[in-house]
C-alpha cells in the first residue's frame, strides 16, 4: 500500500514529496483512518487519510452507512454552510488502487471522549460545549438536502422507518434479547408522525467532535451515518448515555446540560425542539447502538472480520439495553447474582483473572499503537470471561426461575426466552406488566454486571 500511497500523494500534492510515513490509528469501527506524515517542498506536513480497505467495494453498513464517497460530499457541503468540518484535499480515484476514500488536512485537538469529560485542560471550555454543539447542529440542519435526495445519495427516513430497519437487522441475527423486543414495541407504538425532515449528521456525539481546550469544537468528524430525518434525532444521539463516558449527570456528551444545548439550537435554527422529543430519540439511539454492537459481533462470528475488537464490541450490546431499561422502566428491582463457587484450583474465574493481569500489566506496556490497543482489548475480554465464570450460572438460574413463573411453565430456558421474545413481537404481552418489567431490568443488569460492571455503576447516576 505504501508505494501506491506515495504515488497518490505525488499526483495530488506535487512531486517533491519525501519521508512518507503512514500510521493506522486505533479509532474507527467501520473504516480506516491513517495519519500521513511527509516532507513537501522541504516542509514537514501532516494529513489524514480516510479509506475503505483495498479488498472492499464501497458498501453501506447494515444500519445505514452512506460510504466514503457520500461522506466526502457531505463534508464539503457542511464546510460551505459554515460547519466546522475538515478540509478535503483530494479524493482517491479508481486508478489510484487504494480503495475508496479521501485525503484531508490534519487537525489538532482531542477526540477521546473520556479525556474531554475529565481532562483538566478542558475544564475552562467544557461549560461552553453544549451551546457550541447546538450552534453546529443548527448549521448542519440548515444544509439544503435537495441535491442529496435527487441523486439518491440520501433518502428521507421517518421514525418508523428507522425503528423497522433496526428491528429487522436485530431479528436477522437470530439472537433472542427480550429487552430489544420490548423497546422496539415501545418505539413503534410511540413514533412521532409530524416532524421536520432535515439533513442529519447521524453520528454527532462526543468522540466524533474534535475539541480544542481553548476554543472548543475545532471540527465535526465522521459523517458516514448521515440521513434526512427528524432534527431531534441528531440532538438526542449526543445525549445517549453511551457517549457520556461515565459522567452521566451531564446529559450532553458528559460535558453539558440539555437545556443549554436546546436553547442554543432553537435560537439558531428557529425551531422549538423539546425534551419529550429528545427522550424518544434517546431510547431509539440506545436501541440502535445495542443492535449495532450485536451486528459487529456477528461479523466476527461469521468470519467477515476476525479482529478481537468485534466480539468485545458485541458485549457492549448490554450497555445499550441498560440505557433502554433506565429510560423506559421504573427503578427498583435489582438482581445481581451471587458468585459461583467452583471446586477447582484454580477456578475458571481465577485463570481468566490471571490472563487479564498478564495482558494488561505485562504485555500491553511492551507494545505501541494498534498492537497496544488490541492487547488492552484482549485484557478486557479476559475480564468478561472472569466475571462470566463468577456470575453466569447463577444469573441464568435466576432468569430461568423468573421465566417459568411468568409463563407458568417448566420448559427449558431457551424455549421460554424465545417465547418471551415472540410474544413481545406480536403484541401478546402488556408492556406495562410489572412482572415483565422486573424481569427485563433484572436480566439486563445481570448481563451488564458481567460485560461491563463500571457501566452498571455509572448508570445509577444521572439516568434519565
Amino acid at each position: 500500500m505504501i508505494t501506491r500511497l506515495h504515488e497518490f500523494l505525488k499526483a495530488r500534492l506535487g512531486p517533491d514529496i519525501h519521508s512518507v510515513e503512514a500510521t493506522l490509528l486505533t479509532g474507527g469501527a467501520s473504516q480506516e483512518t491513517w495519519r500521513i506524515d511527509l516532507t513537501l517542498d522541504g516542509t514537514a506536513k501532516t494529513y489524514c487519510l480516510r479509506r475503505a480497505k483495498d479488498s472492499e467495494a464501497e458498501q453501506s453498513l447494515d444500519l445505514g452507512g452512506v460510504g466514503l464517497t457520500v461522506e466526502a460530499d457531505l463534508i464539503e457541503s457542511a464546510s460551505l454552510a459554515g460547519v466546522k468540518a475538515p478540509n478535503i484535499i483530494a479524493r482517491i480515484q479508481p486508478q489510484d488502487d487504494l480503495g475508496i476514500g479521501f485525503l484531508m488536512d490534519w487537525l489538532e485537538g482531542e477526540t477521546l471522549g473520556h479525556k474531554i469529560v475529565r481532562g483538566t485542560e478542558f475544564t475552562k471550555i467544557r461549560p461552553q460545549l453544549a451551546e457550541q454543539c447546538g450552534e453546529q447542529l443548527a448549521l448542519i440542519h440548515s444544509i439544503d438536502p435537495k441535491s442529496f435526495i435527487e441523486s439518491k445519495r440520501l433518502t428521507r427516513m421517518t421514525a418508523t422507518d428507522f425503528v423497522r430497519q433496526t428491528y429487522d437487522q436485530y431479528q436477522s441475527l437470530s439472537v433472542d434479547q427480550p429487552m430489544l423486543d420490548f423497546t422496539a414495541r415501545y418505539l413503534l407504538e410511540h413514533a412521532p408522525i409530524d416532524h421536520d425532515c432535515v439533513l442529519n449528521h447521524g453520528d454527532f456525539r462526543n468522540g466524533n467532535l474534535m475539541i480544542d481546550p481553548e476554543v472548543g469544537i475545532a471540527a465535526v468528524l465522521d459523517w458516514e451515518l448521515a440521513s434526512i430525518t427528524d432534527p431531534a434525532k441528531d440532538i438526542a444521539w449526543l445525549c445517549v448515555n453511551s457517549w457520556r463516558f461515565g459522567c452521566n449527570e451531564l446529559e450532553v456528551g458528559g460535558f453539558g446540560q440539555l437545556d443549554d444545548l436546546l436553547s442554543a439550537y432553537n435560537l439558531h435554527s428557529g425551531r422549538q425542539i423539546n425534551r419529550d422529543q429528545i427522550h424518544y430519540w434517546m431510547v431509539f439511539g440506545s436501541f440502535w447502538w445495542s443492535v449495532c454492537c450485536l451486528s459487529m459481533a456477528n461479523t466476527y462470528k461469521t468470519g467477515v472480520n476476525t479482529s478481537i475488537e468485534r466480539p468485545i464490541i458485541g458485549r457492549r450490546a448490554s450497555e445499550g439495553q441498560l440505557d433502554c431499561v433506565n429510560l423506559l422502566l421504573p427503578a427498583g428491582l435489582e438482581i445481581i447474582p451471587e458468585p459461583l463457587e467452583q471446586g477447582l484450583l484454580p477456578s475458571d474465574a481465577e485463570l481468566a483473572a490471571a490472563l487479564q493481569t498478564h495482558l494488561k500489566h505485562n504485555i500491553a506496556p511492551m507494545l505501541e499503537g494498534k498492537d497496544k490497543f488490541l492487547a488492552q482489548v484482549a485484557a478486557n475480554a479476559a475480564g468478561v470471561l472472569m466475571r462470566s465464570a463468577q456470575y453466569g450460572s447463577t444469573a441464568r438460574a435466576q432468569e430461568t426461575r423468573r421465566l417459568r413463573a411468568l409463563f407458568d411453565s417448566n420448559e427449558h430456558f431457551a424455549d421460554l426466552n424465545h417465547k418471551l421474545c415472540s410474544q413481545l413481537r406480536v403484541g401478546a404481552l402488556d408492556l406495562s406488566d410489572s412482572a415483565l418489567q422486573a424481569h427485563l431490568r433484572a436480566i439486563v443488569e445481570a448481563q451488564v454486571a458481567i460485560d461491563q460492571p463500571h457501566y452498571l455503576e455509572y448508570s445509577k447516576r444521572g439516568s434519565s
